[in-house]
């Protein structure tokens, strides 16, 4: 089926797989299917993101899309559900580590970024409140900085019309330290992937491919034009990987 979501192992040996139909496990060496969920999707997003996180270890898998009620996590060797993360009014479509795998990052439907232990799943600090669904979000180089990707989509007579946003918070004040503000050239965003340090990133709309140093807030370098709604696989920094 359709793939929303791929992702490595941190030690380069399984795949997770999201489709709309269920949350795959592939052995990369062998290529063969470890497991699949055997419940389907509760609900079909076309908003998100990254649906699908390993912990550091590898042990444990995080998705966003296998229920409306919360974060499912699940055993990356069994692929036995091991604990749901409840939010309750809050449907998850993005997630992200933090470097030391201590901390993860949620975002929702209704627009809300919150931050969780990853140990027991508790709250971490308060809110952050985008004008939109939080289609992507990542901790920043300081792992103080939570920097979020939101989109609004209208639905018109003959059209549908976005209004986006990247904005970086300090999720622990929950204060707004800086906003892009992209303008109307990136009025509806595809997908934001940073590189290894997190202190620069891609960032992909119907229109434009570019990279964005987030230090200084200032767009780096101009990749490709019309890149419609690919995926931007990998970015290290050096090298970009699209798909």
């Amino acid at each position: 089926g359709w793939v929303d979501d791929v992702i490595f192992s941190p030690d380069g040996n399984r795949i997770a797989a999201l489709t709309r139909d269920a949350l795959y496990v592939f052995d990369w060496p062998s290529r063969k299917e470890l497991w699949h969920t055997d419940t389907p999707r509760e609900y079909q997003d076309l908003l998100s993101g990254q649906q699908v996180v390993f912990s550091r270890d590898g042990r444990q898998i995080f998705c966003a899309a296998l229920s409306k009620s919360g974060v499912t996590t699940w055993d990356a060797a069994t692929g036995s559900l091991l604990k749901v993360l409840s939010d309750p009014g809050h449907t998850p479509i993005s997630l992200s580590l933090s470097k030391d795998g201590t901390l993860l990052a949620v975002g929702s439907i209704q627009g809300l970024a919150r931050v969780w232990t990853v140990k027991d799943f508790l709250p971490a600090a308060g809110n952050v409140i985008c004008k939109g669904s939080v289609i992507a979000l990542f901790f920043g180089a300081d792992q103080n900085a939570l920097h979020v990707a939101w989109k609004v989509e209208t639905l018109k007579v003959k059209s549908i019309e976005d209004i986006a946003g990247f904005e970086t918070w300090n999720w622990k004040t929950e204060k707004q330290v800086a906003d892009l503000r992209l303008g109307d050239r990136f009025e509806s965003i595809s997908t934001v992937t940073p590189a290894l340090d997190h202190r620069t990133m891609v960032l992909a709309s119907i229109s434009d491919l570019d990279t964005w140093d987030l230090t200084t807030n200032s767009k780096t370098k101009h990749i490709a034009g019309r890149y419609g709604d690919g995926l931007v696989a990998e970015f290290t920094g050096s090298a970009t990987l699209v798909a």
